[in-house]
């Protein structure tokens, strides 16, 4: 049971037991014979003998403090009264008399420690001005009448200057500050869940701020009621770093490895949430050289900005290929090519591209270019070659095919490698005759730009100019490598070539 409903019990068996001790003490004065004076409630005045002229009234007695379990037993006399307050454990209270108009001598009381009610017998019946202080509370007066012959009850609502405050969700360790002070550390506890209790919060309007290393401060305003409890989630969200990286647009933003953003058309890449730490940077852009460096993000720049030169791929010299010294001007070394008389047999899927002595990259690189390639079909069936290759999973390739390959058409075919998966784009019929055995063909590739033109010359058929072989547009690679693969089950000898880049203007 609560403490209000222990009082409100203990004070229903007070005055039940003052009633009836009233009752009976009425009924005992009634049968008193001659010589009793009388003790009408009605009368204003306690029984006694009549005051003569001259004769001072009687100065009021001081009303007595009991305890709960005496005042029970006491009856309260017809001529007096007496109170009951419920109040607050070690308020102060006065009790001063007021009698036609006047007040009289203050009367002091004080509730104990662990005491809330004021119980006082013996009370002379009349108007009373009753203050209560505490320093807990705001100031109370009121005025109350102590009834004759039964007991006076007096609850009155006091206005505490407090209330508490309740604060959850902040992570260990956390600073509080109340409108920019740290409370008393008195004043602040931890509870079982983990909240931090302010108990004596003063009333009124109040700035909460919470903050920790890593965390970006939280903050709220907040109206503290009187008795109220004010429960409050604080919620801090760790603290990060936006990076902007200000470099050429369309060029990809790699963090550790993840793509994260693409350059933007004012130049600017913006990337949010990243927790401080060492990061990995690499930027990448069709036709330019890739850029990677480390990078130390922390809280003491939150928004850092960094700056990325891209520099133009430099393409490789001009070359030429005669395998005078074998395949080592090839890369990865190749594991189905053989040397034989007059060039290198080629056969096998294994994509190998050319890196003469000078290059210092896995392979030369070209944008632009003319490639003049003189080759014979060792199995009939055709040849293929490769141009603008990344990498060896990345690249273009072109097929001659023989009416004797797997398509059994003459064709000239465009395909897309991308990671390593070959995709046909396009196919054009082949006019001229390269059927015949052991014939040579040269033939010219020019790139520039999305554009790729081939022209043919026939060995055994010669003609004053060579003849178109077909014309294929496409933008995915803007450069690098040239090399050959022998796709379908080809079988082709590479007697020469020669790669010379398109000068620049």
């Amino acid at each position: 049971m609560s403490n209000h409903g222990q009082m409100r019990l203990l004070l229903v068996c007070w005055l039940l037991s003052l009633s009836i001790g009233g009752c009976v003490a009425e009924a005992w004065a009634q049968k008193r014979g001659k010589g009793v004076s009388s003790t009408d409630s009605t009368s204003s005045e306690a029984a006694g003998p009549k005051r003569g002229k001259g004769v001072s009234a009687p100065e009021e007695a001081a009303p007595k403090v009991v305890t709960a379990t005496i005042i029970k037993e006491v009856s309260v006399k017809p001529n007096e009264g007496a109170l009951v307050l419920f109040a607050v454990a070690e308020a102060k209270v006065l009790l001063t008399p007021v009698r036609n108009n006047r007040e009289g001598k203050p009367l002091p009381y004080s509730l104990g420690h662990d005491d809330n009610t004021l119980n006082l017998a013996s009370v002379t019946p009349g108007s009373y001005k009753l203050s209560i202080t505490h320093p807990d509370y705001q100031p109370f007066t009121t005025t109350t009448t102590i009834e004759r012959g039964k007991p006076t009850a007096v609850t009155p609502a006091l206005v505490s200057k407090y209330g508490e405050l309740v604060v959850g969700g902040a992570p260990p360790g956390a600073r509080l500050l109340l409108d920019g002070q740290e409370p008393d550390p008195a004043a602040v506890k931890i509870d079982e869940q983990g909240r931090i209790v302010i108990s004596r919060m003063p009333v009124g309007d109040h700035t909460l701020k919470i903050s920790k290393a890593g965390y970006d401060d939280w903050s709220s305003r907040l109206e503290v009621k009187p008795g109220e409890t004010i429960p409050v989630k604080a919620t801090l969200a760790p603290a990060t770093v936006t990076l902007a990286v200000k470099s050429k647009p369309n060029a990809k933003v790699y963090l550790n490895d993840e793509e994260r953003g693409v350059v933007q058309p004012d130049g600017m890449a913006a990337i949010s949430n990243l927790q401080p730490g060492t990061y990995k940077l690499r930027l990448l852009l069709e036709g330019f050289e890739t850029v990677e460096r480390s990078l130390d993000l922390t809280l003491n720049n939150r928004k850092p900005v960094e700056a990325v030169e891209l520099v133009p791929i430099a393409e490789s010299g001009e070359a030429t290929e005669n395998f005078e010294t074998g395949i080592k001007k090839w890369a990865p070394t190749p594991t189905g090519w053989k040397l034989e008389k007059g060039g290198i047999r080629v056969s096998g899927e294994q994509v190998v591209l050319f890196k003469d002595a000078a290059e210092k990259r896995p392979f030369n690189v070209y944008r632009d270019f003319t490639l003049d390639l003189d080759v014979r079909f060792s199995n009939a069936k055709g040849a293929a070659w490769i141009i603008r290759a990344k990498d060896l999973k990345n690249y273009y390739l072109f097929e001659l095919a023989t009416s004797k390959s797997e398509s059994g058409r003459k064709v000239f075919n465009f395909y897309i490698c991308r990671d390593g998966k070959l995709e046909l784009k396009d196919s054009r019929r082949v006019v001229e005759e390269i059927e015949k055995p052991n014939d040579s063909l040269h033939i010219t590739v020019e790139a520039r730009g999305d554009q790729f033109s081939h022209k043919i010359m026939v060995g055994s058929v010669p003609k004053p100019e060579p003849q178109p072989l077909g014309t294929f547009t496409d933008d995915t690679f803007s450069y690098g490598g040239i090399g050959f693969q022998a796709i379908n089950g080809i079988e082709m000898l590479i007697q020469n070539l020669v790669i010379i880049p398109e000068k620049k203007k």
